[in-house]
C-alpha cells in the first residue's frame, strides 16, 4: 500500500529513494485508519510548519503492519487559515523511528492476528517538507478523479482478492493432506479410506470449483488493470468503471469461496481435525476478519448498477 500511494502520489525523487530503502530490505507499514464515527472522520491533526512541513498529533488505528516498519505512511489533517493551499488531508511517508512515534502492540482480533494492526500514536512528530507526498487533498482529488490515480481503488481490492484466494487455496491444501493422512470414512460408506468416500470426494470437488472459478476471474482481472495501466494519464472514466465492476464481481468471488472453503474443510477432515493445536480454523478467521475491511454487499451492488 505505502508503495502504491508513493506511485501514484510522489515524485521522481520520493519514488526512487523510498524504492531504493524497499529494495535494501526497509519494510513499510500505515497509520491511515482511524476509530471514528465516520470512515473519514480524521481528528489526527498536521500543523503546518514554516518550513512546508507539518507537526503531527493523535492516534492512529488499524495500523497494518506499522509495529514492525521502518517506514510509515500517514494521514493527517492540516487547517491553515493564512494559506488555505496548505490545508486538507495530507499524506506523508515518515521513519517509523522518528521522535514521537509508537506502534503500539494492542492487536486483538479473531483474525489476521499476525498483520499487528494495532493503534500508533503521534505526539509531536516532525514531518520533514520532502516527506509529504502531493499537494493537501490529493489523496481525494486524484484518487477519485480519473487520473491514473483513481486505480488505486480496484488495485487494492484485486490485491485483498488474491490474497482471500491464496488463503482458501492453503485451506484446501491444507484439508486435503489431513484426510490423506488421518481422516476416517464414515460408517456408511463401505469404503476403507476417507479418500473413497463419496460425499467426501464430492465435497473437495465444490470446494475445488469454487476456488478454481475465483483464481481464473481474479487473473482476468490482473491482466485487466495491466493494460488500463498502461494507458497512464490517458485513461477515460469508462475504463475505470468498466475495472471496477470487474474487480468487485472478483472481490465477492473471493470472498464467498474463501468463507465456503474455510469453513467446508472441515466436513472432510472430520471433528478432530478442530483440535486447536492443528490451527486449521486460522483460514476461515483470517478471511471473515479480513473481508469485513469493506462489505461486499456494497460490491454486489457496484456490478448490479453498472449491469
Amino acid at each position: 500500500m505505502c508503495a502504491a500511494f508513493i506511485e501514484l502520489l510522489g515524485s521522481p525523487e520520493q519514488r526512487d529513494a523510498t524504492y531504493r530503502r524497499v529494495a535494501q530490505g526497509s519494510w513499510t507499514g500505515n497509520a491511515l485508519s482511524e476509530n471514528n464515527s465516520h470512515i473519514l472522520d480524521w481528528k489526527v491533526r498536521a500543523t503546518p510548519r514554516d518550513d512546508g512541513g507539518y507537526v503531527l498529533n493523535g492516534t492512529k488505528h488499524f495500523c497494518s503492519g506499522a509495529l514492525g516498519s521502518d517506514l510509515l505512511l500517514v494521514f493527517g489533517v492540516a487547517q491553515d487559515d493564512d494559506s488555505p493551499e496548505r490545508s486538507g488531508i495530507i499524506t506523508a511517508v515518515i521513519p517509523t523511528d522518528r521522535g514521537g512515534v509508537r506502534p503500539n502492540n494492542d492487536w486483538k482480533a479473531l483474525g489476521m492476528r499476525r498483520t499487528d494492526s494495532g493503534t500508533t500514536d503521534f505526539k509531536d512528530v516532525q514531518v520533514l517538507p520532502h516527506e509529504v507526498l502531493g499537494a493537501p487533498n490529493s489523496v481525494i482529488t486524484d484518487f477519485f478523479g480519473y487520473r491514473r490515480a483513481s486505480l488505486f481503488g480496484p488495485l487494492v481490492q484485486l490485491i485483498f482478492s488474491h490474497v482471500y484466494i491464496g488463503i482458501a487455496a492453503e485451506a484446501l491444501d491444507s484439508a486435503r493432506e489431513y484426510t490423506l493422512e488421518h481422516a476416517r470414512p464414515w460408517t456408511p460408506a463401505g469404503v476403507s479410506e476417507a479418500t473413497q468416500d463419496p460425499y467426501v470426494v464430492r465435497t473437495f470437488g465444490e470446494l475445488a470449483i469454487k476456488l478454481q472459478g475465483a483464481d481464473a476471474a481474479a487473473r482476468d482481472a490482473s491482466h485487466a488493470v495491466q493494460r488500463i495501466w498502461e494507458k497512464g494519464d490517458a485513461l477515460a472514466p469508462a475504463d475505470r468503471a468498466s475495472l471496477m465492476v470487474q474487480v468487485s464481481g472478483v472481490k465477492v468471488l473471493a470472498t464467498e469461496a474463501g468463507l465456503s472453503i474455510g469453513s467446508r474443510i472441515f466436513e472432510v477432515i472430520g471433528a478432530r481435525g478442530t483440535h486447536p493445536r492443528l490451527g486449521l480454523d486460522r483460514f476461515w478467521r483470517n478471511i471473515r476478519t479480513h473481508s469485513l475491511h469493506d462489505p461486499v454487499a456494497y460490491k454486489i451492488a457496484d456490478v448490479g448498477q453498472y449491469f
